[in-house]
């Protein structure tokens, strides 16, 4: 599972990353048909713009239905869950999904996307709170719930934003006001000056991890280990770190 942070891959690397071009030929929906899955083998360049592109609202309301079926089905079932249970779960046919989503890849960084862009909005409705230390908190609590709730997130992220110029812009979009909020909190003495908006990312994320052997039982622990992380971020507690925080370079080495 990897815990990369938005930081080489977020919005100092830019809007780079393939993204899907042309339809899905009959030929390639006849082989999946047949194979009851995604043809592994069709390049992205293949794909069609399913992320971006302006949809009808019925259009709009399939693929919201569609994402949330395929995210629960990734969530509970990993990455190798099969098109026929996405389809299974979200009321429509195999065919719908694959011209929908031409590689699984595609479905995934949709996904991504909506999750990135969750936990964007909840840090936006932060950024004018009275007290920026519980700002802060709130927001790391925010993104802890979403990769607690789907724990292939993360794995699912791992490398999608050199495919994918829409997970690079919400991976952007995050680590931004990931700053803006620490900004805030350093400004006001409530968390230490050392920290970066990376340090941030990558703590929810072990808060996460720290509980995930215990999930199933105690899918409520991470935020234990959450409070535990932010006491140690409170600036009354600072004390000099023995390692400098992760460079751009270093998280570009980043495995899953």
């Amino acid at each position: 599972m990897n815990c990369s942070p938005p930081g080489a891959g977020g919005a100092r690397a830019g809007a780079g990353g393939a993204r899907p071009r042309a339809p899905v030929d009959a030929a390639h929906e006849a082989g999946f048909a047949r194979a009851g899955g995604w043809d592994e083998t069709m390049s992205v360049e293949m794909a069609e713009e399913t992320i971006t592109r302006p949809l009808r609202v019925d259009a709009e309301r399939n693929l919201e239905r569609l994402l949330d079926a395929a995210a629960q089905a990734f969530a509970e079932e990993g990455q190798g869950v099969s098109v026929a249970e996405i389809a299974r779960r979200a009321g429509i046919g195999k065919g719908t999904v694959f011209r929908r989503f031409p590689t699984k890849e595609h479905l995934v960084a949709a996904i991504v996307c909506n999750r990135m862009h969750e936990i964007s909005k909840a840090g936006a409705q932060l950024l004018d709170a009275e007290d920026p230390g519980q700002a802060l908190l709130e927001f790391m609590r925010a993104g802890a719930a979403v990769y607690a709730k789907d724990r292939g997130f993360l794995e699912a992220a791992s490398g999608l934003e050199l495919q994918f110029g829409e997970v690079t812009e919400a991976k952007g979009e995050l680590l931004a006001l990931t700053a803006q909020l620490l900004s805030r909190a350093q400004q006001a003495g409530a968390v230490r000056a050392d920290v970066t908006p990376d340090d941030i990312l990558l703590l929810e994320c072990g808060c996460c991890l720290a509980a995930a052997p215990l999930h199933d039982a105690a899918p409520e622990l991470w935020r234990r280990y959450l409070d535990v992380v932010f006491d140690g971020l409170r600036s009354t507690a600072a004390h000099a770190l023995s390692e400098p925080a992760p460079s751009d370079e270093l998280l570009m080495h980043a495995k899953p």
